[in-house]
């Protein structure tokens, strides 16, 4: 049976009036039209590109002549690349409230795949649990609460100052009408806990121990894992991947288990009893730019936008990066 065609305008699509037409940029590419009177008509059209209504109920009313330009208009766009056709798009149950405090990151998933708000609603869905310690721990937990998802639980390795910071921040963003559940897990972390999605894993400093550990606990679970980890002054974010095909950051060469040595050896055994720092460098938003990073490689995975675009292009997010604390900027994890 053939669906009704639903126009959607994809997000950040700009109209510009020209002596001759219209100029419409887009997330893709920008194009010049020599159609005269085309501007007022699709201004007057854009609110109602949305994907919510058909195409037969935006043309219902008007005068044949009228129905058949605004049907000439989208085609156009559709054809053009600004528009797409939203009459399959999968279902959600994202609520008003939460379509518009996360509008932004919607529209971001809008502009590279279809079903954006069902693909977002994977992503609010994916039940993480954070472990690790210090600064960046807690701007993981941050990041994955103003990014948008639903249900946070964390393990802090150790009690310290950063802990009561990072409660006082959660507070606050609950003050602000973000709609979400904090949960402190107490006690060793032995196993996750059954409805996990995914383990993330922040650590201000290199510690094959802790990576080792919460390796092996969302391997057994059979969850997907990442990490945002401290090396010296820069910080190696990995892809967001499934434990048991992807294997763990290898040591780097100025560190005590450098030699070649497997990081499942027991800590005793990699010489890493002597204490690590974190970097003078990780002061300020830098960790939560490292945290942002890891967040956005969680939404390509969970919202299946991982893959080839539509062109071909490899996904941006395919492979790790590391964050230079030094300038701020992103580089290959090679260079960390």
């Amino acid at each position: 049976m053939e669906v009704a065609m639903r126009p959607r305008l994809l997000p950040d699509t700009h109209l510009l009036p020209s002596d001759r037409g219209v100029v419409i940029s887009g997330p893709r590419h920008t194009a010049a039209f020599a159609l005269p009177g085309m501007y007022p008509w699709l201004e007057r059209l854009r609110p109602f590109l949305d994907g919510r209504s058909s195409l037969d109920q935006l043309t219902a009313g008007l005068a044949p002549q009228a129905a058949r330009h605004v049907r000439t208009l989208v085609d156009l766009l559709v054809r053009e690349g600004f528009a797409r056709d939203a009459a399959r798009d999968l279902p959600h149950g994202l609520s008003p409230q939460i379509r518009a405090r996360h509008a932004a990151l919607i529209d971001f998933v809008a502009a590279r795949a279809d079903s954006p708000e069902h693909r977002f609603e994977r992503y609010r869905d994916c039940a993480p649990v954070v472990v690790g310690a210090g600064r960046l721990a807690g701007a993981l937990v941050l990041a994955l609460i103003a990014s948008g998802v639903a249900r946070i639980r964390v393990h802090i390795d150790e009690a310290t100052d950063d802990m009561a910071r990072l409660r006082e921040c959660v507070a606050l963003l609950g003050e602000e009408g973000y709609c979400f559940r904090h949960e402190e897990l107490d006690g060793p972390l032995d196993r996750l806990p059954p409805d996990t999605g995914v383990l993330l894993l922040g650590s201000d400093v290199f510690t094959p121990d802790s990576m080792a550990r919460a390796h092996t606990l969302a391997e057994r679970a059979g969850v997907r894992y990442g990490q945002a980890v401290g090396r010296g002054d820069h910080v190696v974010i990995s892809t967001v991947s499934d434990p048991r095909s992807s294997p763990e950051s290898p040591a780097p060469a100025d560190s005590p288990d450098g030699g070649g040595r497997s990081a499942r050896e027991p800590a005793s055994a990699l010489g890493n009893a002597r204490a690590r720092k974190p970097s003078s460098y990780l002061r300020g938003p830098v960790a939560a730019l490292a945290a942002d990073q890891l967040c956005l490689h969680l939404l390509y995975r969970t919202a299946g936008l991982d893959g080839p675009d539509g062109d071909g292009r490899p996904s941006p997010v395919a492979e790790p990066v590391a964050l230079d604390l030094r300038t701020g900027r992103f580089v290959g994890a090679d260079a960390a």
